[in-house]
């Protein structure tokens, strides 16, 4: 098989899994774990085809889920396009930054952490926007103990995450 049809395969089939998974995490009340598959799909898409494919890969999921939802944005798509999307782009990004090594460790888990901070504080004021609660200032009179459960959310998430995703990699060669 040509590369560039291996590619496009490989890109094809991640994005239907995304999709299915995206589309299912409406029916579920674990939408939150049910966006984690995407995640990992769009990973595995952007190592195992490039960053074209990838980026291709994450696109047609993203507009085919808010196709399904009739464009109109509801809180799994939300949630996919600001925490999920993120955190496997810059996890393809620190793909060569490992937990053996204490350091790369340590930047792998702080830039994961202010991404995970970011996306939760983007998403608790958009809540705020479009609901008019206060949220946010609640969140921002507690950030002592908000902040530090974020990060400490962030460890074992990307140990899963980066296990998962090298094992599946490891499976498709």
């Amino acid at each position: 098989m040509n590369n560039t049809t291996r590619k496009i395969t490989y890109s094809a089939v991640f994005t239907a899994i995304a999709c299915i998974f995206m589309a299912l995490s409406h029916l579920t009340p674990a939408t939150v774990t049910m966006l984690v598959i995407p995640a990992l799909c769009f990973y595995l898409a952007l190592k195992k085809c490039g960053v074209g494919y990838g980026l291709v890969t994450v696109g047609i999921s993203l507009l085919t889920a808010a196709a399904i939802d009739g464009f109109v944005p509801c809180a799994s798509l939300l949630i996919a396009a600001l925490v999920f999307v993120p955190y496997s782009l810059v996890a393809f990004l620190l793909q060569k930054l490992s937990y053996r090594v204490w350091w790369q460790g340590l930047v792998r888990v702080l830039i994961c952490a202010a991404l995970f901070a970011a996306a939760s504080t983007a998403l608790v004021f958009l809540v705020d926007l479009v609901l008019d609660t206060t949220l946010g200032a609640l969140i921002t009179r507690f950030r002592f103990v908000v902040i530090p459960l974020i990060a400490a959310v962030t460890l074992p998430f990307d140990f899963f995450f980066l296990y998962v995703a090298e094992r599946v990699y490891t499976l498709l060669k």
